[in-house]
């Protein structure tokens, strides 16, 4: 079980040099994985709650326009440059340790993130499958997230019309998008009309029941897994010394 990209996986390739073969089931955020275990997951309500779902204006109390955490300032997706330019065109509060605002590991940081209209969500890596759990806490935190996906990264349970991705949008046409729909109320919930009709969660450790399940089923077969090939199979570059001591030193003069 590994749930980080390829490029954190610092020290998996050694390992695998001497357990290539060694594994019968993979668990992690990957769709191909034997046991898919993602940071969240989204599914469609019962009819009956669809029909009892009341109008809500998502827009009330949002009184800041938008956030970013971002602690690891450099990364192969290239978030905080990003984030720096984009901060140029729109206001934008940047928490951890690339920016200059604090946000605690406990409630109290929910509290401070709710009334913002939207959330940089950004991936650290552009890997195939790969979504962390900062997408799917900013729908519960009802903030539209700003997404950096590629392709083959979408989650195939996105509910839809729930984010924007910075990859269809020129910056300057993107901060004019973000202060188009701050100013006009009915179309910033049109990015919320999926609440009619989805419920998400943010839960990674959904996957271990998931693997109980599983080790309880005889049908589920065993296999001998390449693990290495597996992981090389991706649509990013896995870690080397050269990545990692390249990525700290930059770390340290940003």
């Amino acid at each position: 079980h590994n749930n980080e990209p390829p490029p954190h996986q610092y020290y998996t390739g050694r390992s695998l040099v001497y357990s290539r073969f060694a594994f019968n089931w993979t668990l992690s955020y990957r769709r191909d994985s034997t046991i898919h275990c993602p940071y969240g997951r989204s599914w469609r309500k019962a009819k009956t709650a669809e029909e009892k779902h009341r109008y809500e204006n998502f827009a009330e109390g949002k009184t800041k326009m938008t956030y970013g955490v971002i602690s690891n300032c450099v990364d192969d997706a290239g978030r905080y440059s990003y984030v720096k330019r984009l901060r140029e065109h729109t206001p934008l509060d940047l928490y951890g340790r690339c920016g200059n605002l604090t946000c605690p590991r406990n409630g109290s940081c929910e509290a401070l993130l709710k009334p913002y209209r939207f959330a940089v969500t950004f991936e650290n890596s552009n890997c195939k499958y790969y979504t962390s759990e900062k997408f799917w806490n900013a729908l519960n935190r009802r903030n539209i997230p700003l997404v950096n996906w590629i392709p083959e990264q979408v989650p195939f349970d996105a509910p839809p019309k729930s984010y924007i991705n910075v990859h269809e949008y020129q910056m300057e046409d993107l901060a004019k998008l973000l202060k188009r729909l701050a100013n006009n109320d009915t179309e910033y919930n049109s990015y919320f009309e999926w609440r009619k009709n989805y419920t998400v969660i943010a839960d990674h450790f959904a996957g271990f029941c998931d693997m109980c399940k599983a080790l309880h089923n005889d049908s589920v077969p065993a296999q001998v897994v390449d693990y290495k090939s597996w992981l090389a199979d991706d649509t990013c570059q896995g870690w080397t010394l050269t990545s990692i001591i390249t990525r700290r030193i930059k770390n340290y003069f940003v």
